[in-house]
This record gives C-alpha cells, sequence and structure tokens, in this order.
C-alpha cells in the first residue's frame, strides 16, 4: 500500500509540475483510490487513509411583481404545492430576493472497527423585499451542522447534527397536491410541530443501526442547544448568530423503519423536556407508511402530540395506459383543552384533493385537479372557512432539459377562511372576499445537467395581479 501511495503520489506532483510548465495551465489532479474504496464519489481529496469530500450548492429566487398583500389563507394562488399569497392589484410594486450557500466538508478515516466521520456544514441566508413583503433578514455564512460519527451498520454520532426522526410518507399524489398539509409541512404530509410543537435536531446524539433486508432503528437525545437568528427590533437590517437553549431543552427521540421495492414504513415517538426531569414535557408522534403495487400505489401519515394537535394525509394513485388517477384527503384537529384553542370547542379541518393526467403524446401531458379545504368544517366557529382550486395544467418536453408548463385555474375561498389558522385555531379579525379568481402562469425549467437548473414564470389573476419569478441554483 504505501508503495503504491509513493508511485501514485509521485505521478500527482509530475502531472502538476509539467502542467505548471505547459503554455496553456491546466492542473491535473490524480486522486488516490482511497475514496472508490469508501463507496465516496465527487469532489474528493484523499490521502493513503482519509477521504475529504466537498460538496455545496448555491441558489438564488427573485420575484417581482404587484402581487401584495398577503394573508394566511385565500387565492394562495398555485405553485405546485402551497402558497404564494398572491390576491391582488394594490397598486404598490412588491418584491423579494433570496440567497442561500451551502458548503459542506465531510471526512472519513475508515479503521478496523468501522469508518469515522466529521462533518461540517455551513451556510448563508440572505432575504430582502419591498412593497407589501418589505423584509431584510437572514444570516452570515455559519455552521449549521457540526458532527462526528463512528461505525457502519451501527452508527454512533455526536454534535450539532440533523434530527433521526422519521417524518416521510405524507405528501399527496393528485396534481395540486392539499391545502393544509402543503402549507402546514414543508416535507408534505402529517406535522406533530404546529401548536406547542417537539423540537428535534440541534446539537445532540444519537444511536442509529441496519439490522438487514432494509430495517433500522434509532435513539437519540436531540436540542440539547439550538442556533438562533435573532432580528432585534428597531435594526431590521442587522443579522447576529447567538446560541440559545430551549427553555424545555433536550428532546428524546426514538423510531424504527423499514424499506424496500414495496415501500416503506416508520414510527417515531419524541418527548421533549428530558434535561429538566420532563417537568413540562410534550410529548409526539409521526407515523406513515407507502406501498407501492405494480401500477397501484397508496401513501399514508398520521402525527400528534399531547397537546391534542393531530393531522394525517392519505392519498392514492393508479397509472394505466393513458392516464393517471389520484385521489387525496387531509385532516387537522385541536382539542378544545388545547391553551391555544380560545374557542371551547374541538375543531377539525377537513380537506380533499384529486386529479386526471394524460400523456397526450411523448411530449405532451396534460392535468387537470382541484383541492378543497374547511378549516372549521363543523361550523363550530362560523361559516364561510373554505377554500378551493381548480386549474388545467399542459406540460411540454420541448427537450430533455427544457420544459414549457402553461395553467389556467379559478380559486375561491369563504369571508372567513382567513380568520382560522389551523396551526393553532387562534381567530383574527382580517377577513378576505367571497369572490373567486380566475388565474394563469405559463413558465420554463431548464436542467441540462452538471446539477445547474434555472426557469422562470409569469402569473396574473382576474384581479388584476402580477408576477415573475425567476430563479438558478447549482450544487457540486
Amino acid at each position: 500500500m504505501k508503495l503504491k501511495s509513493l508511485l501514485l503520489g509521485s505521478a500527482a506532483a509530475l502531472a502538476l509540475s509539467t502542467g505548471a510548465q505547459a503554455a496553456d495551465p491546466i492542473a491535473s489532479f490524480v486522486s488516490l483510490d482511497v475514496c472508490d474504496a469508501y463507496g465516496i464519489s465527487g469532489l474528493t481529496i484523499a490521502s493513503d487513509d482519509t477521504c475529504l469530500k466537498i460538496s455545496g450548492s448555491v441558489s438564488y429566487e427573485f420575484r417581482w411583481g404587484d402581487y401584495g398583500p398577503a394573508t394566511t389563507r385565500g387565492y394562495f394562488y398555485h405553485d405546485g404545492g402551497g402558497t404564494s399569497s398572491i390576491i391582488n392589484d394594490d397598486g404598490v410594486i412588491d418584491w423579494r430576493s433570496r440567497l442561500e450557500t451551502i458548503l459542506q466538508f465531510e471526512a472519513t478515516t475508515q479503521t478496523d472497527e468501522g469508518a469515522a466521520r466529521a462533518v461540517i456544514r455551513l451556510r448563508e441566508r440572505q432575504r430582502s423585499g419591498g412593497g407589501d413583503n418589505a423584509t431584510d433578514r437572514g444570516h452570515h455564512l455559519r455552521a449549521e451542522q457540526a458532527y462526528v460519527s463512528f461505525g457502519d451498520t451501527t452508527v454512533l454520532s455526536a454534535g450539532m447534527k440533523p434530527s433521526i426522526a422519521r417524518t416521510g410518507h405524507g405528501s399527496p399524489y393528485n396534481f395540486l397536491g392539499l391545502v393544509n398539509a402543503n402549507e402546514a409541512d414543508s416535507a408534505g404530509g402529517a406535522d406533530w410541530r404546529f401548536g406547542d410543537h417537539v423540537r428535534t435536531g440541534g446539537t445532540g446524539f444519537s444511536v442509529v443501526s441496519e439490522f438487514g433486508d432494509g430495517f433500522r432503528a434509532g435513539v437519540g437525545l436531540e436540542n440539547i442547544n439550538r442556533w438562533a437568528t435573532p432580528n432585534p427590533a428597531g435594526d431590521p437590517n442587522r443579522m447576529v448568530n447567538d446560541i440559545i437553549t430551549d427553555p424545555r431543552a433536550g428532546t428524546v427521540v426514538g423510531f424504527v423503519e423499514a424499506t424496500g421495492a414495496w415501500g416503506g414504513a416508520h414510527l417515531t415517538l419524541m418527548v421533549d423536556d428530558a434535561l429538566n426531569g420532563f417537568e413540562d414535557s410534550v410529548f409526539a408522534f409521526h407515523t406513515g407508511a407507502t406501498a407501492n403495487l405494480d401500477q397501484f400505489a397508496v401513501t399514508a401519515a398520521l402525527a400528534g402530540n399531547s397537546n391534542e394537535f393531530f393531522s394525517g394525509v392519505l392519498s392514492g394513485k393508479g397509472t394505466f395506459d393513458l392516464f393517471t388517477l389520484a385521489v387525496s384527503g387531509e385532516f387537522a384537529s385541536v382539542g378544545a383543552g388545547n391553551s391555544s384553542n380560545n374557542t371551547g370547542e374541538d375543531l377539525v379541518g377537513l380537506g380533499f384533493g384529486a386529479s386526471v393526467g394524460f400523456q397526450v403524446t411523448d411530449m405532451i401531458a396534460l392535468n387537470l385537479g382541484g383541492r378543497y379545504w374547511d378549516a372549521d368544517s363543523g361550523n363550530k366557529v362560523a361559516d364561510n372557512t373554505e377554500i378551493w382550486d381548480v386549474a388545467l395544467q399542459v406540460a411540454a418536453s420541448v427537450s430533455e432539459s427544457l420544459t414549457a408548463t402553461g395553467t389556467i385555474g379559478y380559486e375561491a375561498a369563504g369571508s372567513n377562511a382567513g380568520n382560522i389558522n389551523v396551526a393553532a385555531y387562534d381567530l383574527t379579525t382580517a377577513g378576505i372576499p367571497d369572490d373567486g379568481a380566475f388565474y394563469g402562469e405559463v413558465g420554463l425549467a431548464y436542467a441540462p445537467g452538471g446539477g445547474f437548473a434555472t426557469g422562470g414564470k409569469l402569473r396574473v389573476n382576474s384581479y388584476g395581479a402580477y408576477r415573475v419569478d425567476l430563479n438558478a441554483s447549482k450544487s457540486f
């Protein structure tokens, strides 16, 4: 091994010196095979026993138009899931600029007992805006993750790291998705975090084991301390980094999961305030499963916590020769005894979505769908709390890397749909109009490969609102 390393090192030095003397200075790198032996690919630097992998991304988004003011609910204007709060033309130019930079270093050394790893992930975020979206916040480059781990089939990790909690299997299959599930959880599906939520991730330690056949289990203590980026009053341009300790410090997280060609399933249990003897602890769970059955697929997720918050998603699809059918349902509820529920009633929100897709030609696809949400399905607080949306989309694959889309639709909301916050069922005084709105959208997405992607959209509605979105990103 030493002789091989010496020969390869000499070859690298010779290649570099030769390139330095050439008229066209092109550096040539000769990498040792230690990274290949570890199964690590990408941009790597290796010694005889350690592989350093460098990865990251840069992404930028810009939007401009007259699309405010924004509200939590109503005229959520379809943008592929979630909301974009395009409502009406109030004569004020609105804009937003967002930049995110990620740089990650991962060093791996193989020992006789397993792989020893150290990970440092740096992130910078900037966000500015004007008009009805006036904002200026973010944080400078800082360590988002910094942890060490050891092991192969059983891995011990310690430091500031992502949570081991499993929360998948809740993304709806239907075109347009679901109203509340898309908004409540960026990962889609049921969310235990709303209300007085249980915090996970941050600084802690964990043990995760693989038992074969896709079966895994793990346990850890998380949220020992967390990073925060406060925006001090009176100084909106100031971006600072502080370390804070959550009042309910220390969250015990445990999970079991199984994955395979058939799909996957998981169960995650969480309880916080462990470092204070569970004095003010909140218990939460998240479970989900996906089954792939030939041309059919079903996915479901259910979550809840001891503060009487519960939510769930159930979705299924069938893929046939000429078309695809998908249906989805969701609910969110809060008990009368929850401190955030000032109605004195058990409240339940219900919603559903459905779509049909046609592959007209190899290049052209059509999607027709709708979604509906009623934040107070029992009308215990107020009538007219419904939101609904229908849309028709045409997607054209112009080339392998260029896709064009066009969407037309209609959306409407009851006068009280914006008055109930699904997350906490706190009532507000702001209403939204009963009238509906027609809308249209055209967009281009370009992804030539190499981790690069860019695109743009133009959106308008019958209130006279308009918005232009541009984005570009590159990962490595």
